[in-house]
């Protein structure tokens, strides 16, 4: 089967959110398509749940112009630093030929957990998904303030030093959106996250990804995406309508930054 696949590097926040959504409502109209995207930002931004309270997640006062933005999926506040690679799956499962692409949102969040490990070996990195939530990840107040790299939920990759991949899920109907954060050099912290974690590295010491990096990366995932699902993957071509339709989006993304948004299907 095909799918189709597109980079973002070093993209503004608020458009990184627009496509991702842009795509979810593309896969809704369109039974059996499969969306892989790989991304940058710059400048860096705290993204949070859609379900999170943002005054319990994030201390407001200690964000010094640091983005934040509500996601449309679910999951912890976590701060996307330069040097990350992000990715994002979008999949209408309705009509879908390949049977891994399937499935309820557990069977599907774990066979993209395992193409993460594929793509995380062609790099040399030994990784792992968790299979259950650690026990005190699911208290409630932990969920409302606890950042996501301070715990671990199924289906998410841990290495040698911890968690190396964070992701979160969306699901209406058919369609199924996952995106999460790969953090090859580990987590960066920021101030405003409520609690930190053991691990982090500091914001300045992170490297950004370079451009040549973030293509050979891109390359790398998407290889080990197609072959771990058996797809095609060709290059996602967007019109001037579409463009239009993605400026707009990410302007009413940052005016309305904290509210919970509506995935509108794009025909």
């Amino acid at each position: 089967m095909n799918g189709y696949f597109c980079q973002h590097f070093a993209a503004d926040p608020y458009f990184n959110m627009a496509f991702d959504e842009w795509l979810f409502g593309r896969a809704q109209a369109r039974a059996g398509s499969l969306y892989v995207r790989t991304y940058s930002w710059q400048p860096g931004a705290i993204t949070f749940g859609l379900n999170q309270r943002q005054q319990s997640a994030l201390d407001f006062s200690c964000l010094d112009g640091t983005p934040v933005i509500r996601r449309v999926t679910g999951g912890r506040a976590l701060f996307h630093d330069t040097g990350e690679l992000t990715y994002s799956v979008v999949v209408n499962t309705s009509e879908m030929a390949c049977e891994k692409l399937t499935g309820s949102t557990a069977q599907l969040s774990r066979s993209i957990a395992m193409a993460l490990v594929e793509f995380l070996s062609s790099l040399g990195i030994a990784s792992d998904y968790v299979r259950s939530a650690v026990s005190h990840s699911g208290h409630r107040d932990n969920f409302h303030k606890a950042p996501c790299f301070a715990s671990n939920a199924r289906h998410e990759i841990v290495g040698d030093r911890g968690k190396i991949v964070a992701s979160a899920q969306r699901r209406i109907g058919d369609t199924f959106l996952q995106h999460g954060s790969i953090k090859l050099s580990g987590p960066a912290g920021h101030p405003a996250l409520r609690i930190p974690s053991e691990g982090m590295v500091e914001e300045a010491t992170v490297q950004p990804l370079s451009e040549a990096a973030f293509e050979r990366l891109g390359k790398a995932f998407a290889a080990s995406f197609a072959r771990f699902f058996d797809v095609e993957l060709q290059l996602l071509q967007l019109t001037s309508l579409d463009d239009g339709r993605l400026e707009e989006a990410a302007v009413k993304i940052k005016e309305k930054a904290l509210v919970k948004r509506e995935i509108i299907e794009q025909r």
